[in-house]
């Protein structure tokens, strides 16, 4: 027995040191100033990797050493574990970041009495109680906190649920544009990647539960210190940007809307209570949203006299950006793509002329000054007030 507990204890001093070094790295980011953003989804990673992959290991070890002493190293390895956390939690409350410090409770509560059930992602999230019910939510704070009050983007799922994609892109939109991101599951739980089943829960979802579970959304966050829910916005990619853009001319016509690769309006009436710009990502290569249909859709938010981005990437299709890390890479059009709605989002939240409005005036003066010419050839061009 002590030869074998000699030689296990070894392997599961390195493991336990692996998994003190990990966690470390991700208490510090997650305690960094305004780092509150990040600390759900470093949590969900180290439950859900980290101790699966030492408790695999220390299994793989169970024909050398008796149960009982793998289970008690184990023991030995989740007390030293849940004894970081409370650490953790100390430092979060010296700190004064109190909902981080809230979010690492719920955190001691992942096993129970035997030490056998772990608590899911799900259980991370903000619950949101409305009108429509109650609505589990990922919310996503900038990593990097200026002390500004914080802009409020509503982001929307497509059909395959609220995952990990969309927790990331959420988190990404919140630093980069210093604002809190509200995702919303309209799905009530349930997550898929069978196309069947997806296509199923995007039909069977109806636009006035989307529009409650979005109204209480809003009304959730313009109760949180620190906000300012003027001007906001909702951005939604595939189910979730047609879902969005109904959402905003029905319901929010003041909210600017982004819509990815979602399904389009086409009538200007649909338009005719919007007050808020809308930009519109797609792909040219896209069957579900064929250019005829976004040249209707760019043509009716003209007729009704919405300002508006419509951009369609040359060469992909529906879908096309499926993860931050493409961004990272740089990879194009997703870049291209990400900036065009970072831009956009930036200029609505600060109350500034959008690009769109600066080049339909640009292309005005452009349009009198050849009319001027084309009737008077000896007329001068106008001058440049810049010059």
């Amino acid at each position: 027995m002590a030869a074998a507990l000699n030689e296990a204890k070894p392997k599961a001093d390195f493991l336990a040191r692996k998994l003190r070094s990990n966690f470390d790295k991700r208490i510090q980011r997650m305690l960094a100033p305004g780092g509150y953003g990040n600390a759900q989804r470093l949590v969900k990673r180290f439950v859900d990797a980290e101790l699966d992959e030492l408790e695999s290991t220390i299994r793989s070890i169970d024909d050398v050493i008796e149960h009982e002493i793998t289970k008690a190293i184990m023991e030995v390895v989740e007390v030293e574990t849940i004894g970081r956390i409370q650490g953790a939690i100390s430092d979060a409350v010296k700190l004064n970041q109190s909902s981080a410090a809230l979010d690492l409770e719920e955190i001691l509560a992942w096993a129970d009495a035997d030490g056998n059930e772990r608590i899911t992602f799900d259980e991370l999230y903000e619950l949101i109680s409305g009108d429509g019910g109650e609505i589990l939510a990922a919310v996503a704070r900038p990593s990097q906190l200026t002390g500004k009050p914080l802009r409020v983007l509503v982001v929307l799922h497509e059909f395959f649920g609220l995952t990990e994609s969309i927790v990331g892109k959420a988190q990404a939109y919140a630093d980069e544009l210093e604002c809190l991101v509200i995702a919303p599951d309209t799905f009530r739980g349930t997550t898929t990647s069978f196309i069947p089943q997806a296509i199923w829960l995007a039909l069977s979802t109806p636009q006035q539960r989307v529009n409650k579970d979005l109204t209480d959304v809003f009304a959730w966050a313009s109760e949180q210190p620190g906000v300012n829910a003027a001007r906001p916005a909702v951005l939604g990619f595939c189910y979730g940007g047609g879902k969005a853009l109904r959402f905003t001319t029905q319901i929010k016509p003041d909210a600017a809307t982004v819509v990815f690769y979602g399904n389009p309006l086409t009538s200007p009436e649909d338009f005719a209570k919007l007050r808020a710009p809308v930009c519109g990502i797609f792909g040219t290569q896209d069957p579900q949203i064929p250019q005829g249909l976004v040249k209707k859709f760019r043509e009716a938010l003209e007729a009704a006299n919405v300002e508006h981005e419509v951009m369609s990437y040359y060469g992909v299709g529906h879908a096309f950006w499926t993860d931050v890390g493409q961004v990272e890479r740089e990879e194009m059009p997703q870049l291209a793509a990400w900036r065009l709605s970072t831009n956009f989002l930036r200029n609505h939240f600060e109350g500034k002329e959008s690009f769109a409005r600066k080049r339909a005036f640009l292309e005005f003066m452009l349009e009198e000054q050849a009319a001027r010419e084309a009737s008077d050839p000896q007329a001068e061009a106008p001058l440049d007030p810049t010059e």
